[in-house]
């Protein structure tokens, strides 16, 4: 894969995490793709498995609101918790 669609697809899931889209990250993401957080807890397995992750991440509040740090071959994305008022 040529850098600039590295980068492309960088952009996607920053954009995917900053607006909840959950149609983009079923894009990204390939069939058998895997998401374990925190690392070393059970993986969450196939897009079904990641979609859920993330639609569970965006149910309790988490924000991806900071740029992508990044640095070959990894990328960062900072991300927190906001506690949702009491009812």
């Amino acid at each position: 894969m040529e850098a600039a669609a590295k980068i492309a697809v960088v952009e996607k899931y920053i954009q995917a995490l900053t607006t909840k889209d959950m149609n983009l990250i079923r894009e990204i993401f390939a069939e058998d793709a895997t998401a374990e957080d925190p690392v070393g807890s059970e993986p969450w397995r196939g897009i079904a498995g990641v979609v859920k992750f993330y639609q569970r991440a965006f149910d309790v509040g988490v924000e991806w609101n900071s740029p992508a740090q990044c640095a070959a071959p990894a990328m960062r994305q900072p991300s927190r918790s906001v506690a949702a008022p009491a009812a």
